[in-house]
């Protein structure tokens, strides 16, 4: 192809990342139910014949959406470092993760809210795209685990599906107590030290044994529990 003759493939890949950015910002700032295909076409600087060339209706786009959604949580909790070397490096990984989930619901209320609150409720289409993503991000995680442990920092008895299970979990529980604020007394140094000593307990080689770690495990979540449900 010609040097000054456009893609015609990078120009519809570009212009399908512009309407899904467009029903993206508008999903997390108005909620699904109040947008209509207009409203995105005409945020994306488009007519709305265009919009179908891509999708079929509101609905089809919102698939993208949900993955567009997961794409930006990925990229700003887990952040550009090296991976753990050590328990303890472990868990201060975690402690910034923890940290960017406070920053992300700060900054990005609408993307919590819709994920946690409102996506669920629409169909069941969104949740099953939810427990794909969700899917993905636990094979990630199982990943980790399987690194720690082959490194000697996690505990080897453990199944790494299940722990990375807990390690997606633990971040939920970041964002969800996020979102709620500093309710009940959870501030955000108190929800980092509790779930990285719940992580550390858990999931780590150095506990002190299957007796201790099951009784520090049963303590943090019990702990976190009672003052997350409050009276």
């Amino acid at each position: 192809m010609s040097a000054d003759r456009p893609d015609p493939a990078a120009h519809s890949a570009r212009r399908r990342a512009e309407l899904v950015n467009a029903a993206y910002t508008l999903v997390t700032s108005r909620g699904y139910r109040a947008i209509g295909v207009d409203d995105i076409a005409s945020l994306a600087g488009v007519s709305h014949g265009t919009f179908y060339n891509y999708f079929a209706n509101k609905r089809d786009i919102l698939d993208a959406v949900i993955d567009h959604c997961f794409a930006v949580i990925r990229e700003r909790l887990m952040g550009d470092e090296p991976t753990p070397a050590t328990l303890h490096e472990f868990r201060a990984r975690y402690g910034r993760i923890v940290d960017r989930c406070y920053d992300l619901v700060a900054s990005e209320p609408g993307l919590v809210n819709f994920l946690l609150l409102e996506a669920s409720s629409i169909d069941d289409r969104v949740l099953d795209r939810i427990m794909r993503n969700a899917q993905t991000d636990g094979d990630t995680a199982a990943r980790e685990m399987e690194y720690g442990i082959a490194h000697g920092y996690l505990d080897d008895r453990l199944d790494t599906r299940v722990g990375g299970e807990v390690l997606v979990s633990v971040l939920m529980s970041a964002l969800l107590t996020a979102v709620q604020g500093e309710r009940h007394g959870l501030t955000r140094d108190r929800v980092r030290t509790q779930l990285t000593d719940f992580l550390a307990t858990a999931l780590g080689a150095e506990a002190a044994g299957p007796e201790a770690q099951t009784t520090g495990l049963e303590v943090e979540t019990a702990g976190l529990g009672a003052e997350s449900a409050g009276p």
